[in-house]
C-alpha cells in the first residue's frame, strides 16, 4: 500500500505505517482512492511521522540491520507501555517483561502482539489480581424477622446459642427454625408466666449500667431502657431488648452509683453534672439518693 504524503515521504516500513494509520484514523479528511490513501496531513503529523522515522532508520543502522519487526506495535501502545513502568514496582517484573519495555523506552520495535501481551502482563502488576465477586444465593433474615426474634429472645425460656447483635447475619431457614422454637417456649418468669416488667430506674449488670424510664414524647408512658457507653458517656437508647435482665436485685447500690460519680464526674440517675460538695462527695445528688432508695 502507497500512502501520497507531503514532504517527498511516500514509501515507509511497516512500523512508520502502522503509526501513521494510528494517526490518521483520528484525521478527518481521509479518503480512498483504490489503490491507497490519499491524504492532506496536517504539517505537524507529518513531522511527527519523520521524526519516528529518522530515529528508526538511525537506531536500525547503529544495530547493523535494516531488517524491519513484521507487523511492530503503534505508537499508543508504546505509550501505554512507557506509563505502565513508570508505576510499576522494579521487583515485580519478571526479567521477561523488564526487557520487552527496556526495548520500548529505547524505541526498539517489538511485534504488536508481544505489546499487547506485555501491557496485560504490566497491568496485572500495577493492578493487582482481579478477583471475581462470589454472589451468595443463600436467603438472609429479613429486618421484621430481626425485630421479632430479638423480642421472642428477651421474653422467653430458651437454650438458644445465638450472638443477639449479629441477628443480621443469621440465613432465613435457620431465623425461621428458632422463630418457631421459641413461639412455643414458655414466658420468662415463675411457673412459665409472662416475666415482671422492671421498674424505674438505674440497673448495673455485669459492669454495665442501665436505666429503664417512661416514655415521655408520645405520652404512651411506656417503659424502655437505655445503656451506658463508657466511650460517649451518655446513655444509649436501647428499647426493651435488655429488660430481662434487670430485675430488682440487679438495681445499683450505694457503692456503684458512688464509683459511677467518681469516674465520670456526673450522676448515673439524671445524668447531671456533680457540682456541689455532697453530690462530688457521695457521686450522685440527694434528690436522686431519695429516687434510688439510698
Amino acid at each position: 500500500m502507497t500512502y501520497i504524503l507531503p514532504g517527498n515521504l511516500t514509501k515507509l516500513d511497516p512500523f512508520t505505517l502502522r503509526m501513521m494509520e494510528d494517526v490518521l484514523k483520528d484525521h478527518p479528511t481521509v479518503t480512498d482512492h483504490g489503490n491507497g490513501y490519499c491524504c492532506q496531513v496536517a504539517e505537524q503529523y507529518r513531522m511527527r511521522v519523520e521524526a519516528h522515522y529518522s530515529i528508526v532508520a538511525d537506531e536500525r543502522a547503529s544495530r547493523g540491520t535494516e531488517t524491519p519487526v513484521e507487523n511492530p506495535c503503534s505508537v499508543p501502545q508504546r505509550q501505554y507501555i512507557q506509563g505502565l513502568y513508570k508505576r510499576c514496582p522494579a521487583h515485580l517484573l519478571s526479567p521477561e517483561m523488564r526487557e520487552q519495555a527496556e526495548k520500548v523506552l529505547k524505541h526498539e520495535e517489538i511485534s504488536y502482539e508481544a505489546a499487547s501481551a506485555l501491557i496485560d502482563a504490566m497491568k496485572a502488576v500495577v493492578e493487582g489480581p482481579s478477583v471475581p465477586q462470589q454472589r451468595s444465593n443463600v436467603r438472609m433474615i429479613t429486618p421484621a424477622m430481626v425485630g421479632f426474634l430479638r423480642k421472642l429472645l428477651a421474653q422467653r425460656e430458651h437454650n438458644e446459642q445465638v450472638d443477639i447483635t449479629a441477628l443480621e447475619l443469621l440465613p432465613f431457614k435457620a431465623a425461621s427454625e428458632m422463630i418457631d422454637r421459641l413461639k412455643v417456649a414458655p414466658f420468662k418468669g415463675k411457673d412459665g408466666r409472662k416475666a415482671q416488667l422492671p421498674t424505674e430506674g438505674v440497673y448495673f449488670v455485669d459492669g454495665v449500667y442501665f436505666k429503664v424510664q417512661k416514655a415521655k414524647a408520645n405520652g404512651s408512658g411506656n417503659l424502655y431502657a437505655k445503656r451506658f457507653d463508657s466511650e460517649t458517656k451518655e446513655f444509649i437508647y436501647v428499647g426493651r431488648e435488655p429488660f430481662s435482665l434487670l430485675t430488682e436485685d440487679k438495681k445499683v447500690t450505694e457503692e456503684q452509683a458512688a464509683q459511677f460519680g467518681a469516674l465520670y464526674g456526673k450522676c448515673c440517675n439524671c445524668g447531671r453534672v456533680l457540682t456541689d460538695e455532697y453530690s462530688i462527695s457521695h457521686g450522685y445528688g440527694r434528690i436522686c439518693a431519695e429516687r434510688m432508695g439510698f
